[in-house]
């Protein structure tokens, strides 16, 4: 699941360095994600979105994914919810490459000490989208 992982993120890091590129929303302070824990910076992101500033909360998803790399339950979440809000972008090719990532690592080696929650609603999102 590491490498699946970095690739991933190295993936997700680029799209979001990107679309960055192309909008108003600036990547989190360093000196402000030292300080604050995984919830609060989920808080962050989730008030980013529902803003509809969905390259503001992907920039704080993907901080999170940085900050705590080591936990598995967090960039679960944070990749889950990248993917989530490539979608409602309807940025579909993304999402699905972003889903299916997400998908593959559950059923990979590693996949046994995900969170469960996260695969169900990946599958859920991914069928939908393949039945539209």
């Amino acid at each position: 699941m590491k490498l699946r992982t970095l690739l991933t993120l190295g993936l997700m890091a680029g799209l979001v360095a990107l679309a960055g590129s192309a909008c108003t929303s600036t990547p989190p302070e360093p000196a402000v994600v030292e300080n604050l824990s995984a919830p609060e910076m989920v808080q962050r992101a989730q008030e980013r979105s529902d803003l509809n500033d969905y390259e503001g909360a992907a920039l704080w998803y993907t901080a999170a994914i940085e900050k705590f790399a080591d936990d598995v339950n967090i960039v679960t979440m944070c990749r889950y919810e990248i993917a989530f809000l490539r979608y409602k972008q309807g940025k579909y090719d993304e999402a699905r490459q972003l889903f299916q990532a997400l998908i593959d690592d559950y059923n990979g080696p590693d996949g046994r000490n995900m969170p469960p929650r996260f695969f169900a609603l990946a599958q859920r999102v991914l069928q939908g989208m393949e039945n539209q």
